[in-house]
């Protein structure tokens, strides 16, 4: 199976980089859509009507009854987002419009913020603290990258 897979890993001789770039980008554009989606409607849904149980609110995530489980979905969600917004502005740096790109995708981030605390109930202990710094760990990533401590 080794062979066989070989075939479609990226091969810097026969692969063109703007190619590469725009299956990136692809890719990218798919997962925030994704991630994005999943904030805003998490697993489960969220309560419809408290049916008499004073415990649950309407319109928060049915997820966040395990805390647990809430955050490491908050956290693993919101990572991926806010990596894959950071590759595409990466790639798209010194294009045409790039304020643009990165106007819209601060915006979508910060979107993504409010809508997963909105979805969140209020005794649910997640902090925003907690989501910020995740927002953190990809620039920092690259940084440490950069600096060869993965090398």
């Amino acid at each position: 199976m080794g062979e066989y897979m070989k075939k479609f890993q990226y091969d810097e001789t026969k692969d063109k980089k703007s190619d590469v770039r725009n299956v990136l980008l692809v890719v990218c554009a798919l997962i925030v859509a994704v991630t994005f989606q999943a904030g805003v409607n998490p697993p489960g849904g969220v309560w419809q009507d408290t049916q008499g149980n004073v415990s649950y609110q309407t319109g928060k995530a049915i997820l966040a009854t395990d805390p647990v489980t809430y955050r490491f979905f908050l956290a693993f969600n919101s990572t991926a987002l806010i990596s894959c917004l950071f590759v595409i502005l990466c790639l798209t740096k010194e294009f045409p419009f790039y304020a643009e790109i990165l106007v819209a995708s601060a915006s979508l981030g910060f979107g993504y913020g409010f809508a997963i605390f909105s979805v969140t109930p209020k005794d649910a202990d997640v902090r925003l603290n907690y989501v910020a710094l995740v927002a953190f760990i990809p620039p920092m990533i690259r940084c440490a990258s950069s600096y060869k401590w993965f090398d």
